[in-house]
């Protein structure tokens, strides 16, 4: 179990806009770490969930989230 599993974080994208994201788990592939998000206060009213898949880059202490490409 990941130490940080079901987290809720605030991430900001490239247009500065904040979002809450549940940090549900981070799975590692080919030796790259990858986040796996759930946007905990989405506006939109579906039953389906909208997952969000980043690449995490961690520096020192601080974790940060960058877009697949």
């Amino acid at each position: 179990m990941n130490e940080f599993e079901n987290d809720v974080i605030e991430i900001i994208d490239e247009d500065g806009e904040k979002y809450k994201v549940q940090l549900i788990d981070i799975i590692t592939f080919e030796d790259v770490e990858y986040a796996l998000l759930l946007p905990v206060d989405s506006e939109e009213d579906d039953d389906e969930d909208d997952y969000i898949l980043m690449k995490v880059k961690k520096d020192g202490d601080e974790y940060s989230f960058e877009t697949i490409d």
